[in-house]
């Protein structure tokens, strides 16, 4: 949100800035950061305050007073120094890199509020469809893709996405789930679920603009849109690994137990060439998969794709699991050197048709379960604090 409030400047402003900053004004700029992450962090949506705001644009109006508000609290403790004097500061590029950090976060504090409040006004007060049937503006794709990426990284949406129970609660609120007919959740339905609410917060019908969406991303002119396809994909990474870690923790619940000692009991699964429960066909790839995800992540071809996926990612996790420590340590080599050649092809290729050609053409499966085998046991080790499991 400060972003809209910072512009380019000249190299004579920015010295001019820099020469006459003070340890005060870095003082002031920390508790301002600081206070406002904090009061965005403490934001919710309040349907029975008159006050409370309706529409996106009134949202981001009303983060943006709240940190003008906790300037104006911070100025005030401060001697010799205007609010507008900070503004112009925070205009400015800043080299300070505690500062910068402090920023990253306030701004940070100011995307999850945001995603948060649409929820939350969303589940309480839906927004009335007022562009049913009409094509997606690039501007609403954008705005859609920001909300994904900053939504997944809530700790609440997190903890949504494993729920085990039929109702679905959040935000103390019951989330609208009539997509599913009934059936049980996993973390991929209800990611579904609140894109759905960020497509009707948007003004549009749910379920025209997800055939919508997947329409416009699987065109060949998307690619010609360098930026929106960026954009898109950046979104489509963060919500893949928000539902990797939701689908490994509700898979392996009941596989180990790292909090009690890191020990680490293979249960109920087992691997095995033949399995077409757990191994996709030969012509749906993995990185195919990945491609359906990239196109569409709301759509029950991608539901699909996602459970595929998992079994397969149980079944390989499995496997690595009941190695030999030899025999893993070699299989980790020979992956990371198959990871270290692929990403250097990929390189020498121009974003678009020709690495997706590459991935789905290029790579064989057994390659590709290697380099799947190799991301996985990286999560473990990461989610174990750096450590391998102990097996008994």
């Amino acid at each position: 949100m400060v972003s809209s409030m910072r512009r380019s400047q000249d190299e004579s402003e920015t010295r001019a800035v820099n020469t006459t900053t003070t340890t005060v004004s870095a003082v002031l700029l920390h508790s301002f950061f600081q206070e406002a992450a904090k009061a965005m962090n403490e934001l919710n949506y309040n349907d029975n305050d008159s006050s409370s705001v309706l529409s996106l644009l009134e949202q981001r109006r009303a983060l943006l007073h709240v940190q003008q508000t906790c300037l104006e609290r911070v100025v005030d403790n401060f001697d010799g120094v205007t609010v507008e004097e900070v503004q112009e500061t925070l205009q400015l590029p800043i080299h300070d890199p505690s500062l910068e950090q402090a920023l990253e976060e306030m701004t940070a504090a100011a995307r999850s509020a945001f995603a948060r409040l649409v929820v939350q006004r969303e589940l309480t007060s839906p927004s009335e469809v007022l562009k049913k049937d009409e094509e997606l503006l690039r501007s609403d794709i954008i705005e859609f893709c920001g909300l994904c990426k900053a939504f997944v990284r809530l700790p609440e949406i997190q903890d949504y996405l494993i729920q085990q129970d039929d109702e679905l609660v959040l935000y103390g609120e019951q989330v609208p789930n009539h997509h599913t007919h009934g059936r049980r959740l996993f973390p991929h339905d209800r990611l579904e679920l609140v894109q759905r609410l960020y497509l009707r917060a948007l003004g549009y019908n749910d379920d025209f603009a997800t055939v919508e969406l997947k329409r416009i991303m699987s065109s060949p002119d998307h690619y010609q849109d360098t930026e929106l396809h960026a954009i898109f994909g950046n979104a489509v990474a963060d919500m893949r690994t928000a539902l990797n870690n939701a689908t490994y923790d509700v898979q392996q619940s009941q596989l180990n137990d790292f909090q009690h000692g890191g020990v680490t009991r293979v249960v109920s699964v087992s691997y095995s060439e033949q399995d077409n429960n757990t191994i996709p066909p030969r012509t749906e790839s993995i990185h195919q998969h990945h491609r359906e995800d990239t196109t569409s992540t709301t759509t029950t071809t991608s539901i699909d794709t996602s459970s595929k996926i998992a079994s397969l990612e149980q079944s390989l996790l499995a496997r690595v699991l009941q190695m030999e420590e030899e025999e893993r340590q070699q299989m980790l080599q020979t992956a990371k050197e198959a990871q270290t050649k692929m990403t250097h092809e990929l390189q020498q290729l121009p974003p678009g048709p020709e690495r997706i050609q590459y991935m789905t053409t290029s790579i064989s499966q057994e390659t590709q379960e290697l380099l799947l085998t190799y991301k996985l046991w990286t999560g473990l080790l990461a989610r174990n604090g750096g450590q391998p499991p102990q097996m008994r």
